[in-house]
């Protein structure tokens, strides 16, 4: 029983998840994933493609949407807000009308959406709470989520409001440095929180790296990952140690069964 459980709950948690992925913005054809401008949006609400030509003239995406690529932005959209709209008014039929024809028919119950419910208003109340710089509003909206375990006095809560309003101003290194400080993970451009280790080494640094590695020279190593999450990891030994391996072609085992199988065929040949 206790398998089953927990296995129920894991799936809740995934298609929450994944339904708020999904929903949480408009969609957007430019490369990178680079939202919409106002004007562009307004013409989407609208369903003007007119207006949607003209306000994205000039910019990457002119020439890459026509109308039946905009008639399905529009419809996505209509359903994300009519999704947001359901879950801000805890409206359960509504809910369940705006996703009708999408994956997620019928895989929300009114239990998982009650989780919904409660997600949105948290993160709802703790953005009002930044936004008027309210510590009492935040602590009372943020009780039960990763922020109250690490925002627990008004000095803090004062650092956290200043790294949210950096990076509304555009000053995105100023505001990961304070929440480092107060050790929040920041959230990437998809809207995720990074990953320990994720997009800390660019693609000039790990060609560095694996020269380095390749060259067997421990300073050039030590000059590429100042700065990474790997700085200070390797000693000079295990340095040396791992270079050697390289050298001599050495690579991680795997554990799959088919792969063990198919070496053996050949060792026999």
């Amino acid at each position: 029983m206790i398998k089953i459980s927990e296995k129920t709950k894991i799936y809740a948690i995934f298609v929450t998840a994944a339904l708020l992925v999904s929903f949480s913005v408009s969609a957007a054809y430019a490369k990178g994933g680079a939202p919409f401008a106002q004007d562009a949006k307004d013409a989407i609400a609208a369903n003007d493609y007119t207006a949607f030509t003209t306000a994205i003239a000039g910019t990457r995406l002119e020439g890459r949407i026509d109308e039946e690529k905009f008639a399905k932005i529009v419809e996505k959209t209509a359903k994300k807000d009519a999704v947001a709209a359901a879950i801000t008014n805890n409206d359960y039929e509504a809910f369940t009308n705006a996703v009708v024809g999408t994956k997620y028919e019928g895989k929300v119950d009114e239990e998982r959406f009650a989780k919904l419910v409660e997600k949105r208003a948290k993160k709802d109340g703790i953005r009002s709470a930044v936004e008027n710089n309210d510590y009492a509003a935040f602590q009372a909206s943020a009780e039960g989520t990763h922020y109250a375990a690490k925002i627990t006095d008004e000095a803090t809560f004062a650092k956290f409001v200043e790294a949210k309003n950096l990076a509304k101003a555009g000053d995105k290194e100023a505001a990961r440095a304070i929440l480092k400080e107060i050790q929040i993970k920041p959230k990437n451009k998809k809207g995720k929180k990074q990953k320990k280790g994720s997009s800390a080494v660019s693609r000039e640094v790990q060609a560095a790296i694996k020269k380095a590695f390749e060259n067997n020279d421990y300073a050039a190593f030590t000059a590429a990952v100042v700065g990474t999450q790997l700085e200070g990891k390797y000693s000079e030994e295990d340095f040396q140690k791992k270079a050697e391996a390289i050298k001599n072609g050495e690579r991680r085992t795997t554990k799959k069964r088919g792969y063990k199988k198919r070496e053996t065929k050949r060792s026999k040949y």
